[in-house]
């Protein structure tokens, strides 16, 4: 059974304050499909450049929205959470995986779920506002996003989150495949500028089922 490791990170009143409009374009599903292979490709097209050693780079002087530990006050509920695994699913499974490389033997998907809840009053592009990436030994692997759609059945092809909405998107960095459990990890997250970050292990972990127990 897979391990999920969940974090104890809250986001707290996260107003999704970067460029962008809700998508409202209709789109089929065939479509939408196509929309995230082609994301998946862009990822793996830029893996020379997203696979780096650590260096320092600029960064905005923008402040952030609040975003600490848990027993901090004010909080929205949610949970930050991450899974090793050779497939991705949506919090409610009702079909096949969207990604399943059990039969490569050389990678793995880091999958960081995030409950985003809008505070403004107009949608915003999650990914304008909050990037991650995955730290290992002294490599940095950037993720790309998808959102779950409202009932958590599949992933949306909207980007966008709507006014006083709350989302899951998950952050999904391809790496090479690893002993999870001999080897710590560090999730950082890129938020208006600013970064936070989080080590971790595959020790810290819950099960499937005590994970989505949280959710609910």
């Amino acid at each position: 059974m897979n391990k999920k490791i969940t974090l104890l990170l809250i986001l707290l009143s996260l107003s999704l304050v970067s460029c962008g409009q809700k998508d409202t374009v209709s789109k089929s599903d065939n479509q939408g499909q196509n929309s995230i292979e082609q994301e998946i490709n862009n990822t793996d097209k830029d893996t020379s450049s997203d696979v780096k050693n650590n260096s320092n780079t600029n960064k905005a002087t923008d402040v952030p929205e609040q975003f600490i530990m848990a027993g901090g006050a004010n909080k929205v509920p949610g949970l930050c959470e991450y899974v090793v695994s050779p497939e991705i699913n949506p919090s409610i499974i009702t079909q096949n995986p969207l990604f399943n490389d059990s039969a490569n033997n050389d990678i793995n998907y880091i999958d960081v779920v995030l409950n985003i809840f809008n505070t403004s009053n107009e949608a915003k592009m999650s990914k304008d506002t909050i990037t991650a990436k995955i730290k290992i030994k002294d490599k940095e692997y950037s993720c790309f996003s998808l959102i779950e759609n409202i009932d958590g059945s599949n992933f949306d092809e909207a980007t966008s989150v709507n006014p006083q909405e709350k989302r899951i998107i998950h952050y999904i960095a391809k790496v090479p495949k690893f002993e999870a459990s001999t080897i710590n990890y560090e999730i950082i997250l890129t938020i208006n500028g600013k970064d936070y970050s989080n080590k971790f292990t595959y020790e810290q972990g819950l099960t499937e089922e005590e994970y989505y127990k949280r959710l609910n």
